[in-house]
């Protein structure tokens, strides 16, 4: 929250910092897996990578429907530099190359790393395998210590990666906290919340106010939710905010298509871009939302 408070470039900085450590031990992770795995070095359970892991249609379409709210929040927080946009050298470009290039990034990132994962540790129910109940909760550091050995150095890059998961939770804090009280500016200033949620620091310029509501509320339900929830908050979230994140996500690209409705026609581009990919975007998120809370509603 403080970041947060005290200006975007500041934010911005954390953020490079954050994730410069994150991909780096990402990719150096997955390259010696992956270098283990095909020299023969593997553990007992390695396989090599195979395209079929990349078909979307491999299994049920339960499994699809939740890969698919699991994806959203994956991505959820990515979409943050276009809700700083007014904070943005050439806002009208710079955001949205920005979200453009963060969902590539994370495609890239997410591909390589679940593929190395996969390859290295196997998918079974015991030792390393990924399907091994006992590592679910610390998959990182079973993963490390077989990708780069127990020695010195070994231990090191391990401890790297664990601090790579720290680093990633802060930086996730941040990009709730920042739309967050951007989108609750925008609100006050078109007067469906209260106009005080609107005042932006004299000094930092940021939206002083909103920020601070934004970080409070975050900590009051977190520490609430986590207590309630007996420690269970992250994977009680991930399922829940999937349906709201599905819910506005549509919602957009249907507001998309809306907002440029007049422009469908003035070329192909514009249909596509602005109308055609937005609108098959909304119903496929509104589709998955509603499959999953018919699927949930009846779980038993």
């Amino acid at each position: 929250t403080a970041v947060c408070y005290v200006g975007t470039d500041v934010s911005a900085n954390f953020q490079k910092a954050l994730l410069g450590i994150e991909l780096i031990m990402l990719f150096v992770f997955s390259i010696t897996a992956l270098v283990k795995v095909y020299g023969g070095h593997g553990i007992p359970g390695s396989m090599h990578p195979s395209l079929s892991w990349l078909n979307p249609f491999g299994g049920s379409f339960t499994t699809l429907n939740q890969a698919l709210l699991l994806m959203l929040f994956i991505y959820w927080g990515w979409d943050t530099t276009v809700s700083v946009n007014e904070e943005t050298a050439n806002q009208r470009h710079t955001p949205g190359l920005a979200a453009v290039l963060s969902t590539l990034v994370l495609l890239v990132t997410y591909v390589i790393v679940t593929t190395a994962a996969i390859s290295f540790a196997g998918t079974g129910a015991t030792g390393t395998g990924l399907a091994n109940p006992a590592n679910s909760g610390d998959v990182l550091s079973v993963l490390g210590h077989g990708a780069f050995g127990t020695s010195g150095f070994g231990t090191f890059m391990t401890r790297m990666l664990l601090l790579m998961v720290l680093s990633s939770a802060a930086a996730s804090t941040q990009t709730t906290i920042l739309p967050t009280a951007r989108t609750s500016l925008s609100m006050a200033a078109y007067r469906s919340i209260p106009s005080v949620f609107a005042k932006i620091h004299p000094r930092f310029r940021t939206p002083s106010v909103s920020t601070l509501t934004m970080g409070a509320i975050s900590i009051v339900l977190y520490v609430g939710l986590n207590y309630v929830s007996g420690g269970n908050i992250i994977a009680d979230s991930v399922s829940a905010l999937g349906w709201f994140i599905a819910f506005y996500y549509g919602l957009t690209g249907f507001a998309c298509t809306w907002y440029y409705r007049r422009q469908l026609r003035a070329s192909a581009q514009d249909l596509w871009l602005k109308g055609i990919l937005p609108t098959a975007g909304g119903l496929m998120l509104f589709g998955a939302l509603g499959f999953s809370i018919y699927y949930d509603w009846n779980a038993n």
